[in-house]
């Protein structure tokens, strides 16, 4: 994983629950939650949805034959 923390400026969730820790161990938990359920959501959500397939075949449309 990449990420940045500047602070003040940048935070991604896992540097939020890290910092959280030291000071508030129930905030930490809940920003862990919505973590969790936040990705349970994205998860759910590239399951149920129908993705088709597309390759460069089906892209190019052939010329008509003769």
């Amino acid at each position: 994983m990449f990420a940045g923390s500047f602070q003040g400026v940048t935070q991604t969730l896992p540097l939020a629950i890290y910092a959280q820790l030291d000071l508030d161990r129930d905030v930490a938990i809940a920003i862990g939650a919505l973590l969790v359920v936040v990705s349970g959501a994205v998860l759910v959500t590239v399951k149920l949805l129908p993705w088709t397939r597309f390759t460069s075949a089906s892209l190019i449309r052939s010329a008509p034959s003769a």
